[in-house]
């Protein structure tokens, strides 16, 4: 991304905080101990980093929706486990992963959750390899940077794919400055899998390959730079391999799958999603469900800011000025199109195809940034710093430590304790809509007689496939009736919340036609706005 060759580099070249010339140079590191610090800096480097890996091994919260789903597809033999993800719109690398990792050490929350922990930790050391092409503070500030990471702290206890998105984001950045440098097949074919993995990964790392695809073919136009481009896209193009077994399933899921449950991305997300990097554990995840901590906003600031300054920015000689370049500093310029471009290519084949947006899916580029924001801290006055680089630490560390006391992902815990002490064994559970079931039927177990609307499905995972249509043709009383039916003489539990896509006023109607059929009801658990997914629990007893 680097704009690199493997010629040596001229006189006028840029120079790193450690005297060294950007470019091919920095492919051969020194044997020396890779950063210079006093003892006071070293402990306060560790401190740092012992803080972020501490809160990426727990958080209290059950799991929700996407978890749930997530390790219902897991627990499928692996042919079931490709039909199952047909069926959800996702590809298949963390599912398998995941699969086999569940085998060895089971599903208890901690368990698979800490699949996604890994990843972020082993992301940390990678963001040296990213980052020390730009020198050693910069480096060492990139890895503090990711460790007090909000968004990476969120993501590393939460069962999905996104630390293993950011891990392999920064795996192919490693690589590909690597081919870049001095190309040689071994490091190209690296680069080829990575790519292919990032793809089996998540649906959006297309639009990164898209991105650092432009930037390469940009590169053609020098011819010093010629060879190295043409490697590289040889080596983005080849990753297509890894990805052709699942293109009839990706075919079958552009056709029926999708995101119904989320409106596109506006370009406005371009420049918003900063603040979804920044924000706390909640926010980081689920926008606009909890008011946004105001540390989030000043992190929010600090980074936009910096990241500004890592791409015009330097420090002049005298410690008290920073020089603008507005054509942007050569170590920068390509990660900031990078980013944004990914961003914008995204969000608009997002609105061309009306697909949904979460910041989220943003994560694999968000470590990246992190890269311009280390840039940018050097950029600041030597004698600033270390004083702006550990502001911006505490601010993350202020917002990632709420995933400590975070439970507010969802009532499934408050809703499933409610039913076991209501209920008998076979009593009937309902769920309006099919969504809110995954999260409770993991903890309810078997026992009770589970059904979802509109289908009737078991609740152990939702079908995503031509979903909105499905919802659109359902019918509330012919529903009622069956569930009616269905129980005969038992109680009926329904768990239902309103205002979810393509069943607007559906589940409303449910209910009411069960309060009609049934007039001897009980709210048990009612819905609590602190928390994502919410719901309420009534009961509705036989009538007589």
């Amino acid at each position: 991304m680097t704009q690199t060759g493997s010629a040596p580099p001229r006189a006028d070249a840029p120079i790193t905080e450690d005297g060294q010339a950007t470019g091919a140079a920095l492919a051969r590191p020194t044997r020396r101990w890779p950063i210079r610090l006093p003892a006071p800096g070293i402990i306060a480097s560790a401190v740092v980093v012992a803080v972020g890996v501490a809160l990426r091994t727990w958080t209290p919260s059950q799991l929700w929706l996407d978890e749930a789903q997530s390790v219902y597809i897991a627990h499928q033999p692996l042919a079931g486990l490709v039909k199952a993800l047909r069926h959800d719109g996702a590809p298949p690398l963390y599912y398998l992963l995941l699969h086999w990792w569940i085998s060895v050490f089971g599903d208890s929350n901690v368990a698979v959750r800490s699949l996604s922990g890994l990843f972020s930790v082993t992301a940390l050391p990678v963001m040296w390899v990213v980052a020390r092409r730009h020198g050693r503070f910069t480096a060492l500030a990139a890895i503090l940077l990711l460790a007090s990471a909000p968004m990476a702290i969120y993501f590393s206890t939460e069962a999905r794919m996104y630390s293993l998105l950011m891990l392999l984001a920064l795996v192919g950045a490693a690589l590909l400055y690597r081919v870049l440098d001095r190309p040689s097949l071994g490091p190209a074919i690296a680069l080829a899998v990575v790519t292919g993995l990032l793809a089996l990964t998540h649906y959006w790392a297309f639009f990164l390959i898209a991105a650092v695809a432009v930037l390469l073919v940009w590169r053609l136009r020098v011819p010093a730079q010629r060879r190295t481009a043409m490697v590289a896209l040889a080596a983005l193009a080849g990753g297509g391999i890894l990805f052709l077994p699942w293109l009839p399933s990706f075919v079958f899921q552009l056709r029926h799958t999708g995101t119904p449950w989320a409106d596109p991305g506006s370009l406005n997300n371009v420049v918003a999603v900063v603040g979804q990097w920044s924000a706390d554990a909640q926010s980081a995840s689920f926008p606009n469900s909890t008011a946004v901590l105001p540390t989030a906003r000043l992190l929010e600031v600090a980074m936009f800011g910096l990241a500004t300054l890592g791409v015009f920015g330097r420090a002049l000689d005298d410690r008290r000025r920073i020089e603008l370049d507005m054509t942007g500093r050569p170590e920068g310029r390509p990660l900031v199109l990078v980013v944004y471009g990914t961003l914008i290519i995204g969000i608009g084949a997002g609105i061309i195809v009306h697909s949904g947006f979460q910041p989220r899916y943003s994560s694999l580029v968000m470590v990246l940034f992190i890269v311009l924001v280390a840039l940018g801290v050097y950029a600041c006055p030597a004698r600033l710093r270390v004083a702006v680089l550990a502001v911006v630490i505490l601010l993350g560390f202020a917002n990632g430590a709420s995933n400590l006391v975070n439970t507010s992902k969802t009532q499934a815990g408050s809703i499933a304790k409610a039913i076991r002490t209501h209920a008998r064994q076979g009593s009937v559970v309902a769920y309006c809509p099919d969504q809110l079931a995954p999260a409770i039927n993991r903890l309810l177990g078997a026992g009770y007689d589970q059904v979802t609307y509109p289908n009737f499905g078991s609740g152990q995972g939702v079908d995503w496939v031509d979903y909105g249509k499905r919802n659109a043709a359902s019918n509330p009383r012919s529903f009622s009736r069956r569930l009616l039916t269905r129980a005969g003489k038992r109680p009926i539990f329904l768990v239902w919340f309103a205002g979810y896509r393509t069943l607007e006023g559906k589940c409303e109607k449910l209910s009411t036609d069960l309060a009609l059929a049934r007039t001897r009801s009980t709210v048990l658990v009612s819905a609590d706005n602190n928390d994502y997914e919410k719901a309420y629990l009534i009961r509705f007893k036989p009538s007589g």
